[in-house]
């Protein structure tokens, strides 16, 4: 029964409203909001396969879509419904690190080495991941620097190739769009990929980075950062259900790491801060997509159960401006 299934978090219906509300069809297609909108009135926040009418155009075309959801292990029945483990949200790191190296980078960027993810690695885990979940309605590919992989075209092929109905964004600072070579800019017309544009002050031309997206044709979406917020707690002493809490109001970003996916990127990456300024945080595992007994329902979960780092979030974020990092541990606590 769907009674005994893990539940969503609330909070990622919320977020998903508010990126409807902010964005409109930014984040999500006409059928993707369909189906939301309408789950959202469900007293279960998952997405039910019973409106799949709404999505394709007649009765064989919907029940040819029934019968392979049902044959790949998507389907699960239960009261009211069919229902399907949809994540709304994903990321992933081409690079580690970055060529701009942000003060209190929530990513860690200037405190990491230089890391590539490796083709074959990154390709298996999104052929594992599309069996576990019919879809990803936003798969964020960033960094780091995500332009700085000398392979970044085919990667995001390869992510369109997987997730054929996803909104795939390239979150990039921008400055090395000017000089992207011609098969990065086909691979995101083909594969109808969107920029994400970081534009922090006084770093980028950014009216000549959009007329540049346009003569390639391919969409921009321009974000005018002007803050960051420190969120570390060194006294590792908060509350990690008030603290994931306070992290889920703000936001909800999965990651994608080597055959695992985290509540986070700190919780993949943040002994990173131990390491280097001796603050507490340990590697905390992920949930492996290659476990046996893993299924979307029970990653959804994972992603909204506290784990023993978030004792190291604080739960309130302290704002600051934007800036150059030198690498001081203060760039990250609160």
């Amino acid at each position: 029964m769907l009674s005994e299934e893990p539940r969503l978090f609330p909070g990622e219906v919320d977020m998903i409203g508010h990126l409807i509300r902010r964005n409109g069809s930014a984040f999500f297609t006409e059928h993707e909001k369909r189906f939301i909108l309408l789950a959202g009135q469900e007293k279960d926040p998952f997405i039910p396969v019973k409106f799949i009418r709404h999505v394709v155009a007649g009765k064989a075309a919907a029940i040819k879509l029934y019968r392979d959801l049902k044959k790949r292990g998507w389907l699960l029945r239960g009261e009211g419904g069919v229902f399907v483990p949809v994540l709304p949200y994903l990321e992933v790191h081409l690079t580690a690190h970055c060529n701009l190296d942000c003060r209190g980078c929530s990513h860690l960027a200037p405190l990491v080495d230089p890391w590539f993810v490796k083709f074959n690695h990154f390709s298996r885990d999104l052929r594992r991941l599309a069996k576990i979940f019919y879809n990803i309605s936003v798969f964020r590919v960033l960094g780091g620097e995500p332009l700085l992989h000398p392979e970044i075209a085919r990667m995001l092929m390869e992510v369109r190739k997987f997730f054929p109905f996803s909104s795939i964004r390239c979150l990039t600072n921008g400055i090395l769009l000017p000089a992207m070579k011609s098969s990065f800019w086909e691979s995101c017309r083909q594969a109808n990929i969107e920029i994400d544009l970081s534009a922090y002050p006084d770093v980028l031309d950014v009216e000549g980075l959009r007329k540049c997206c346009v003569a390639h044709r391919v969409k921009i979406n321009i974000d005018h950062v002007k803050k960051f917020y420190a969120w570390i707690n060194p006294a590792g002493d908060s509350d990690p259900q008030a603290a994931m809490n306070c992290c889920r109001r703000k936001y909800y970003c999965p990651f994608l790491s080597e055959g695992a996916v985290y509540r986070c990127v700190v919780s993949m990456n943040g002994s990173v801060l131990n390491k280097k300024f001796d603050i507490g945080i340990q590697p905390e595992g992920g949930v492996s997509l290659y476990d046996q007994h893993v299924n979307g329902w029970k990653i959804l979960a994972a992603l909204n159960t506290p784990g023993h780092n978030c004792r190291y979030c604080a739960t309130r974020f302290r704002p600051f401006l934007w800036g150059r990092s030198k690498g001081n541990v203060g760039e990250w606590l609160a």
